[in-house]
């Protein structure tokens, strides 16, 4: 069999594995799934007499019974070409990263979106650390901290390197048990999308004044200072919880009673 004509019958066979190994059911409820359906049904019992003849060429039935199984919703496998019926196996018979997904489609096409909602608020409370939590607490009433970044200068005024990130004062504000980590655990907050960075709020200009003594900060401006000879860059912002935030917090919230005693 020509190269090109290999290619696409593996490609056939893989989709058709797929297929069966999630099941049609799943399938027929993505777009264009009941098409689908109709289109490749027919095709089954063509592509595993092509596999068979295949075989056959390279001389590998005469090693004995070939047996390859497509099962599906419907049981549909070939043995030997011969298309015929078998019981369905369990989902954690099957490759376990395709049943996962296979289960994550199926919940898609009948979750509603306050169901899908909650799924992603559970997925993203999973992912936090306590300290975490501390922050998003701090940040839930609307209050907005001080955000400061420490970048090195180049030669000819831009900006060389980032020294620092995400230093701000809501890390002691929550009375994080790490609040020299602070940036790490403000970093990974805005990448999860439940808190905002924005401008400058020159109201809080006394709160920037504190953040700039601060340890953590000050080591990174002796750092920038080595590192470019255009000097240092000190960019101010502030941080605040995201609309996803504050959706996720009022879902999440826990009620007062159940909060530790040192809970401001």
């Amino acid at each position: 069999m020509p190269d090109q004509d290999r290619g696409v019958l593996d490609d056939a066979v893989g989709v058709l594995s797929w297929l069966n190994r999630t099941g049609w059911d799943i399938a027929r409820r993505l777009p264009g799934g009941a098409t689908a359906e109709r289109t490749v049904r027919p095709v089954e019992e063509l592509v595993a007499g092509q596999v068979r003849r295949q075989l056959q060429s390279m001389g590998l039935l005469d090693r004995g019974p070939v047996r390859r199984e497509l099962t599906g919703s419907t049981g549909t496998r070939w043995v030997d070409g011969q298309v015929t019926t078998a019981v369905r196996p369990r989902l954690e018979e099957l490759d376990p990263l395709r049943a996962a997904m296979a289960e994550l489609l199926s919940r898609s096409a009948e979750q509603t979106r306050e169901q899908s909602e909650r799924q992603l608020f559970a997925g993203l409370l999973r992912q936090l650390v306590p300290d975490e939590a501390r922050i998003l607490a701090a940040l839930s009433d609307g209050t907005r901290y001080p955000v400061v970044h420490v970048a090195s200068r180049g030669p000819f005024g831009g900006i060389k390197r980032l020294v620092l990130e995400n230093a701000s004062t809501v890390g002691r504000a929550a009375g994080v048990q790490l609040a020299a980590h602070t940036p790490t655990l403000l970093s990974h907050l805005i990448r999860l999308g439940l808190v905002d960075v924005d401008p400058e709020d020159r109201s809080l200009a006394e709160q920037y004044d504190i953040l700039l003594t601060d340890e953590l900060v000050r080591a990174a401006e002796a750092e920038a200072r080595v590192d470019g000879r255009g000097g240092v860059r000190v960019i101010r912002q502030t941080v605040a919880l995201s609309e996803l935030g504050r959706r996720f917090w009022q879902a999440c919230q826990p009620v007062r009673a159940t909060l530790p005693a040192r809970w401001p």
